[in-house]
């Protein structure tokens, strides 16, 4: 079970932080809450209730820098997610945003910035879809890992799609 102060990630919501656990009535119940906090937005407030399997099963504990820099170098030479098919990657890219597995998450922003390198220099772009998937699956790794390594969004996407290695870390 979480308790206030834990940092947790919370689906497409990124990193949030449980600021209260309270009952509402929100439905004529009172019903127990866990109150999420986004760290990037500080101004908006997610209720989820606690006894809802579905919705607390997208909060997860926040990776520490081991177990973060561990899969990123586990993915290393992990092949492309690339599905010629636009509907079936469609789908594909959906169901891993929704699963949220931070490995296939990092894999999906390496296939697709690269292919955005490759549709580029022939004078194109990334349909839509793609972007928003790419977009989408690059906020919610750079929002846990950011804060986690310390190193800001511009420095991690380098690192998160192999152009670049992750920096030595700190000595404690």
């Amino acid at each position: 079970m979480f308790k206030v102060g834990d940092t947790v990630i919370y689906g497409v919501n990124g990193t949030c932080e449980i600021v209260e656990i309270s009952e509402f009535n929100f439905t004529g119940t009172e019903t127990p809450y866990y109150v999420l906090r986004p760290k990037g937005d500080k101004g908006s407030v997610i209720y989820v209730p606690i006894d809802n399997k579905d919705l607390t099963s997208k909060m997860k504990y926040t990776l520490d820098e081991d177990e973060i820099r561990e899969l990123i170098e586990s993915v290393a030479d992990m092949e492309p997610l690339w599905v010629d098919n636009a509907l079936t990657r469609k789908q594909h890219y959906r169901d891993i945003v929704a699963n949220g597995d931070r490995r296939e998450l990092i894999c999906l922003v390496k296939t697709l910035y690269h292919h955005e390198k490759k549709v580029k220099a022939k004078g194109g772009k990334l349909n839509m879809t793609d972007e928003q998937y790419y977009r989408t699956a690059l906020k919610m790794l750079c929002d846990e890992f950011s804060d986690v390594l310390k190193i800001s969004h511009e420095k991690l996407i380098p690192i998160l799609t192999g152009e670049k290695e992750l920096p030595p870390k700190a000595s404690a």
